[in-house]
Formats: C-alpha cells, sequence, structure tokens
C-alpha cells in the first residue's frame, strides 16, 4: 500500500514515516522545504518539493505514484484538503477530519464555547468581537498578569504572557497581536508550578480508537514550545475530559487536548485542542501504542476493524526526547536550573528514552539535522527568533 505522508520537514514527520515504514507500506513524502527532514529517513521511497498548495500538481503527483492514502501532518495540509474534499475524497482515503469539527478545535474560541457546554473546566476567558472592545477590556482589567494567544493554532508562536506589565505595554502586545494573528483570545494566566498534561486521541467517526496521555518535563523554547523531553503519565482525568470533549462533536481524527495543573487548587484547565498529530507521537508508539499504523488501519477499513478504544496501560514509564538540537537549547536556556544541574542533565543517563530523531538504524536523519544546524549559525533570523526570543 502507497501512502502520501505531507509536511515531511516537520521533526513529528521521522517517527510517523519510520512507524509505516516498518509496517511494510511504501512511504511517498512531499514537503515544503527543499530541505526536508522526513525524506533523509531510508523509509521515505521519494519525496517531492512543493512551492505551495497546487491542487493540480498535488492530484498529478498522488495518481502518478498510486497513492492509496494521504497522511497530512500539519493544520494548513488538512485545511487544504478539507477545501477541496471533492477533488480528492473520490479518489483518495485522507487521515484526518474532513468535517466542520477540525475547525472548531482549530479556533480556539469555538473550542472553549464547546468546553463550556460540556461543562469542561477553562481559564477565565474574554474574546473581543471587535479591536475597540479589546481595548475597553484591557484599560479596565485590574487582575495581572494575563495570557493573550491568537485564536487560530499557531503552535507556541505569537503567543503573549505579560507579567505585570503597564497597561500602556500590555496594550501594546494587544496590537502586535492583532496585527499578525486577528483579535486574540486574552486568559487569566494560570501560574506557574503545575504539571503541563497531554491527552492524546485518535478517532474515526466519533468512535474512540486509542488515547495516551504525558507530562511535559521540558520544552523549547522554555515559555511556550513544544516539547523537548516527556514522560508518560497516568493522568485519567486529562483522557476523561478530553474524551468527553471530542465525543461532543463527534470527531475523527488525530487530536491533543493540552491541559495545565493549577498548583492553587490542584485541578486542570482545558489550554486547547490541537487537531493533528502531535510533536511527541514518538513517545506512545514508544510505548507499543502505535498511532500512525492504527490510523491507516481504522481508515481504511473501519467495518473489519476491532476498536481497541482503551487508555494506554501504565505498567512501565517511558521517555520521549528530541534531544538535538531543542533538549540541549532548552537546559541551557532553563531558568529552572542552576549552572551544575545543566550539567548533570546534559551528562546523566537517560533510562526507557526513545529519542525523537535518533534511531541506530536509520541514522541518517541525524546527520540532516547536524547538516541544518550548521546551515542554521548563518541565518541570524533563526537565532533571534530561537535563542533570544521574548516572551
Amino acid at each position: 500500500m502507497n501512502i502520501a505522508v505531507f509536511d515531511a520537514e516537520a521533526i513529528k514527520a521521522i517517527p510517523i514515516i519510520r512507524s509505516l515504514g516498518r509496517a511494510g507500506y511504501n512511504i511517498i513524502t512531499l514537503s515544503f522545504e527543499r530541505l526536508s527532514l522526513g525524506s533523509s529517513t531510508k523509509y521515505s521511497k521519494k519525496n517531492y518539493y512543493l512551492k505551495d498548495y497546487n491542487c493540480k500538481l498535488i492530484g498529478k503527483i498522488l495518481v502518478e505514484e498510486q497513492i492509496y492514502i494521504i497522511f497530512p501532518l500539519e493544520e494548513k495540509t488538512i485545511s487544504f484538503f478539507i477545501c477541496n474534499k471533492t477533488k480528492f475524497l473520490n479518489k483518495f482515503i485522507i487521515i484526518a477530519s474532513m468535517e466542520e469539527n477540525f475547525y472548531l478545535l482549530r479556533d480556539k474560541a469555538k473550542t472553549i464555547h464547546i468546553a463550556k457546554k460540556s461543562k469542561i473546566l477553562i481559564p477565565e476567558t474574554f474574546i473581543p468581537s471587535s479591536y475597540e472592545q479589546g481595548i475597553e477590556y484591557l484599560e479596565s482589567v485590574g487582575d495581572f498578569p494575563i495570557i493573550m494567544k491568537p485564536k487560530i493554532s499557531t503552535g507556541s508562536r505569537g503567543l503573549q504572557i505579560v507579567y505585570n506589565k503597564s497597561r500602556k505595554e500590555l496594550i501594546k502586545k494587544y496590537e502586535v497581536i492583532n496585527k499578525y494573528y486577528g483579535l486574540p483570545l486574552i486568559q487569566e494566566y494560570i501560574p506557574q508550578g503545575g504539571k503541563a498534561i497531554g491527552a492524546e486521541f485518535l478517532f474515526y467517526k466519533g468512535n474512540e480508537i486509542l488515547s495516551f496521555s504525558h507530562q511535559r518535563i521540558r520544552e523549547f523554547p522554555v515559555r511556550g514550545g513544544p516539547s523537548t523531553y516527556c514522560k508518560v503519565y497516568p493522568y485519567e482525568d486529562a483522557i476523561v475530559i478530553g474524551r468527553k470533549l471530542l465525543n461532543s462533536i463527534s470527531y475523527s481524527g488525530f487530536a491533543m487536548v493540552e491541559f495545565k495543573e493549577n498548583p492553587i487548587n490542584n485541578k486542570l484547565y482545558l489550554m486547547e485542542v490541537n487537531p493533528r498529530p502531535w510533536g511527541s507521537i514518538s513517545l506512545p508508539i514508544f510505548a507499543g501504542y502505535n498511532f500512525p499504523v492504527e490510523a491507516v488501519k481504522v481508515f481504511s477499513d473501519f467495518d473489519n476493524y476491532k476498536i481497541k478504544g482503551l487508555p494506554y496501560k501504565f505498567d512501565k514509564i517511558f521517555f520521549m526526547r528530541w534531544f538535538l538540537p531543542a533538549d540541549i537549547l532548552s537546559i541551557l536556556f532553563s531558568y529552572k536550573y542552576k549552572f551544575k544541574s545543566k550539567i548533570k542533565e546534559f551528562f546523566r543517563k537517560y533510562p526507557d528514552t526513545v529519542y525523537q530523531i535518533f534511531d541506530k538504524k536509520d541514522f541518517r536523519p541525524v546527520l540532516f539535522i547536524i547538516f541544518k544546524m550548521f546551515l542554521n549559525l548563518f541565518n541570524l533570523n533563526f537565532v533571534k527568533k530561537n535563542l533570544f526570543r521574548k516572551k
């Protein structure tokens, strides 16, 4: 069976392509960067570079390569296939939600409305309907700090945390987010100290296929980036809440429901939902829950698929580490570790750990990352964005 994995430039493409390749599927990768990490793995039979979302060209490639299943990894690509589903759904199986519920989760404001209906705990949130309304709210708000973030999911990009700043600075940041992302959400800030929990799911037409949960230990950038080091975490409450949310909209596809624990009352607050494969997907694969392979099976033959629908049995705790370069940078720039602790973290052993990129049987992606890191040393915009990012 031939599978086309889109967005092969993403870090999460590596564990997904490897798991599918090792299961015996033929993988064709398509990327929006000339230097594609996913194409460097030995399981990518061929890679296509796409300058943009050219519907005619993409359709031609898929037909010529005799593709049976389309596996998009990023929200922009999923949205492209939804917008053009009449051209693709009759010819191919697309592993993603092709319905309105994808947009319900992609838009944080709509997600909050769903959560409220389902009586799920969320931070106190204000959603301005106009630029002026947002300004009025910020001029009247009395408590700091607060969070402002774009309504449409952007990962960690564009998220602004305001720590007891002046009202003038607060409004200035509001204007910046509005300029680049549109009217933001304005939310209560959940204090530091609580656990950051992710509950991951694979659903098909309202049926839960797999569920899993993990805890972030480190991330980069250190105040709001993707996981660089995380572990399996038996947080049944997170799975129950995430399941409740996705069941309420009869969801299909991958989703990670993100929570933050309030250290004051130890309660979980829903932060957002990402309706796509998540960055730490190598962790459940390593722990024995192969989300990508199960997705292919259920989307291609649901009638004969035996639904598992059970959360991971936490018999053993496994870890995931995105070592090069993200976790190194996370430790280096961390405000939690003192100098001696940083040295210890660099050199200590990491048992029961899967590495996001490193694999003794598939070493080329490591060489690719080293080469790309070398190129990025000469990219001032990359250095400023990733090493000197301000929150």
